[in-house]
């Protein structure tokens, strides 16, 4: 059932309980049902479905009818999709908490939304024009928020996360296809080894460095963390190759001697010649010193620029 329920304005008690509702469509027909006191079971209608299973269906409705309330009560997120992701219950049973989900997906948004509702855990903000994610740093709103999908933006770091309460307790962070060009690799290592609730963290399809310095690190982070960065052998960069050509390759598959190569050219530094000499100059007077100490032990003779000099 979709909409309201038509029924005789005679009738006294309705029966609903035992029926297999499924609680992830909508409950607009319980929420605006007349005679609302004459549903006599209310209070054993039970979800079936695996989203809301053995959670009470007004309860649900209700839940469902306030996040709406939420997202349009602010200009931000009038847009937005606000959904019951679940409805969890407290240890002893006696108490629900609503868990909600905001989608703001391709709405041209410029900046992640600077309110979201109490309880909210997931934001998919995917498809805009977000560039600046310090929101989840220093605004409150996003201190539960877990789940942050950010996928086809203009994000350029994530710096700014690098010692935030947010990057060592969130659960998943996507990040595919965004301009990111490196990352605090250290702050990185210690953030997953240290969040016990990381599952999922995506970096394909960005624009990453394939200098020696940042791509081995990046490389080791991959290897290290693949079970939780998902789409590891799928984050690439472009190599040059000996004919000057950009290729885009594997980070994963990549090899210290490929990156890290020695000039491919023929000339020669002029410092590197200025070593050699000395070098040779150093081994030729250590090489002089032994000989004529070997002629004057042996044969009492002195060096022959000392037999010159006044």
């Amino acid at each position: 059932m979709e909409g309201p329920i038509n029924l005789p304005n005679h009738f006294e008690q309705l029966y609903f309980s035992g029926n297999n509702w499924n609680c992830s469509r909508s409950l607009r027909w319980l929420l605006n049902l007349e005679k609302e006191s004459n549903l006599i079971d209310r209070n054993n209608m039970i979800c079936s479905d695996p989203k809301y299973q053995g959670r009470n269906l007004a309860i649900v409705a209700y839940y469902k009818r306030v996040s709406k309330k939420e997202c349009q009560s602010h200009l931000e997120l009038r847009n937005c999709s606000c959904s019951v992701h679940y409805i969890m219950k407290s240890e002893d049973g006696k108490s629900l908490t609503p868990i909600y989900a905001i989608n703001c997906s391709s709405l041209n948004f410029y900046n992640l939304p600077s309110y979201l509702p109490k309880n909210t855990t997931i934001l998919y903000a995917t498809n805009n024009k977000i560039s600046d994610i310090r929101p989840l740093l220093d605004n409150a709103c996003y201190r539960d928020v877990v789940d942050v999908y950010l996928d086809n933006n203009n994000i350029r770091s994530i710096d700014v996360l690098e010692a935030g309460y947010w990057l060592r307790h969130f659960r998943v962070l996507s990040l595919k296809k965004n301009l990111l060009h490196k990352l605090p690799v250290h702050a990185i290592d210690n953030a997953l080894e240290n969040n016990l609730n990381a599952v999922k963290l995506q970096l394909s399809l960005n624009p990453w460095a394939c200098d020696c310095k940042f791509v081995m690190r990046f490389r080791e982070i991959l290897m290290k963390y693949n079970t939780i960065i998902r789409d590891s052998w799928n984050v690439t960069c472009n190599l040059t190759n000996e004919e000057n050509q950009s290729v885009e390759t594997t980070i994963l598959s990549l090899q210290h001697i490929d990156v890290c190569k020695l000039p491919t050219n023929n000339s020669i530094f002029a410092l590197d010649i200025l070593n050699c000499v000395l070098t040779s100059l150093i081994l030729f007077v250590l090489f002089k010193l032994g000989y004529d100490y070997y002629y004057y032990k042996n044969y009492g003779r002195l060096p022959w620029i000392i037999t010159k000099m006044p």
